[in-house]
């Protein structure tokens, strides 16, 4: 990992961690503090898989397929190197950093979803969240 991304990577994890609170308990999260991990196929349109592997299902895919299937992100961030976009709901936030590949194409490399003041979420759950509020629905 280069030092610039690593750096924004790095940047981001602190910002993020100043916005959560102290370890809080969401509906379904088996108060653990994990992410939700089970093998339940609630994955919503993104193939049935188990919870963990929904976001890296979007690596790899373009900021076409990303808009495709999300629309518009509420928040979209330029930096030397990549972008992060982040899509909100009411009840979770979506944040997807894309990455300029060595053949020029700009790809997902991380996504990561979190609960209201940072707060865990399932990922599927948020995912379903983020389509459905795309549909007008949320």
């Amino acid at each position: 990992m280069s030092p610039l991304r690593a750096a924004v990577l790095g940047g981001l994890a602190l910002l993020l961690s100043a916005c959560a609170g102290g370890p809080s308990r969401s509906p379904g999260d088996g108060g653990d503090g994990g992410l939700d991990r089970s093998g339940g196929a609630s994955g919503g349109g993104f193939s049935g898989r188990p919870a963990a592997t929904v976001l890296e299902e979007l690596k790899g895919l373009s900021k076409a397929d990303i808009e495709r299937r999300f629309g518009t992100p509420a928040l979209r961030r330029s930096e030397a190197t990549a972008e992060i976009w982040q899509y909100r709901t009411r009840t979770c936030s979506l944040d997807v950093f894309l990455y300029r590949q060595p053949n020029k194409s700009v790809t997902v490399s991380y996504a990561a979803v979190r609960g209201p003041s940072g707060a865990q979420i399932g990922e599927a759950e948020c995912l379903k969240a983020v389509q459905t509020a795309r549909a007008g629905e949320n």
